[in-house]
């Protein structure tokens, strides 16, 4: 996820209450990815095809919310920070980026109800660790910065 996703680290990504009313709202459908070694072939297209991908992916554990639109529809989607329960901060993320970050989720009120974790490649393994972090503006630094603790 990191790589692909997330510009090699240096990006971040959202955690988000699934059991929130709004999965389910506008025709929404939250659902597990099936992961399996080809691709689904369906008779007619079909919103399920957005749910299957390969099993090289099976690590990720995704699952996604898919809705279809009218034509004249707009695709943009208003998301509630109250939705929000996490913020990963990839491990290559500028200290810039996390301070402005932090700076909206204060003016949003989302701490301390949201949890901050900070990723790292894991010494042991070929995974990724998320630490939990205690984080907050550094109040001398009028909005450029932020303190961590443990």
């Amino acid at each position: 996820m990191w790589v692909h996703y997330a510009r090699n680290h240096t990006g971040f990504v959202l955690g988000f209450d699934a059991r929130a009313a709004f999965f389910q709202e506008s025709n929404r459908i939250l659902r597990k990815v099936i992961y399996q070694p080809g691709p689904k072939v369906l008779a007619e297209a079909d919103m399920n095809v957005c749910f299957y991908k390969s099993d090289e992916w099976l690590n990720e554990q995704e699952w996604r919310c898919v809705r279809s639109f009218e034509i004249s529809e707009s695709r943009a989607v208003e998301i509630d920070p109250s939705l929000v329960t996490r913020i990963i901060f990839g491990s290559r993320m500028e200290t810039w980026q996390i301070a402005r970050i932090m700076r909206s989720a204060t003016v949003l009120e989302m701490i301390p109800r949201t949890q901050f974790l900070l990723s790292s490649p894991s010494i042991s393994s070929w995974t990724i660790d998320n630490r939990p972090k205690t984080m907050s503006l550094c109040p001398h630094c009028e909005g450029d910065g932020y303190l961590m603790r443990d």
